[in-house]
């Protein structure tokens, strides 16, 4: 992999680590603070450009020789990784520098391309990635936080709980232990169970952009992983 997209995953790696840490000791305050804000907006902008590196590596090592230098001159101001609402715009976004033909040219590389675009099922994070990267450009990005907590039932169930509302089970086993009756009302757990269950309340605190149900540090996360797998891929490949 160019030593430069790793040295870049390496660092996107430490900033979300940092932007978990401010998060965590922020819990208990009431807003959002800009330490959160420009950190996740550094996060964002940066990955999303990373997007658009590893785009540029391939044109320069593969296309870029080809060329004439007018062309190159051309062509490398428009390189940048597709994102499309569907299949056929992906062939004209490349065909802005020189490699409409990608499909019939390299197979493999296309097929990569086209399995991290947002019309595939679970890549909704590649839009919110450029959507959000985007708006970062013209302002800071709004973010909020929701409070809710979690019902925990023995060593595997997890029950997310809206604040102000309430949870009622009666009547029903989990992982075959007896629950008669069960009722969480705010930090109280009411009722007669399985004492193995060993009920208990965590409180969640979930950051997002306002305005979404986007988790900010779940996007940041996963966004570096896949992009993280598709440097890897593009080397394999080429």
């Amino acid at each position: 992999m160019n030593q430069d997209i790793k040295g870049q995953i390496k660092y996107l790696k430490d900033r979300t680590e940092d932007l978990e840490q401010l998060c965590r000791n922020e819990l208990h305050e009431g807003d959002v603070s800009n330490d959160v804000k420009n950190v996740f907006q550094d996060i964002v902008i940066r990955t999303n450009r990373l997007l658009d590196i590893i785009m540029y590596d391939f044109f320069e090592r593969e296309i870029a020789p080809q060329l004439t230098l007018e062309e190159k001159n051309i062509y490398e101001k428009k390189v940048t990784f597709p994102v499309a609402s569907k299949p056929t715009d992906i062939k004209g976004i490349l065909g802005q520098f020189g490699l409409k033909d990608l499909e019939t040219r390299n197979p493999k590389l296309y097929s990569v391309i086209d399995s991290y675009q947002p019309y595939q099922r679970h890549n909704k994070w590649i839009k919110h990635l450029r959507d959000f990267s985007n708006l970062g450009h013209r302002k800071l990005i709004p973010q909020a936080k929701r409070n809710d907590k979690r019902l925990i039932l023995g060593e595997s169930l997890r029950i997310n709980v809206r604040k102000g509302s309430s949870l009622n089970m009666r009547g029903c086993t989990v992982k075959g232990l007896p629950v008669h009756e069960l009722q969480v009302d705010d930090e109280k757990v009411t009722g007669r169970l399985d004492q193995r269950l060993n009920p208990k309340i965590e409180n969640l605190v979930t950051y997002f952009v306002e305005g979404t149900s986007v988790d900010t540090l779940s996007l940041c996360k996963h966004s570096v992983s896949k992009i993280e797998g598709l440097a890897e891929k593009f080397q394999s490949i080429i």
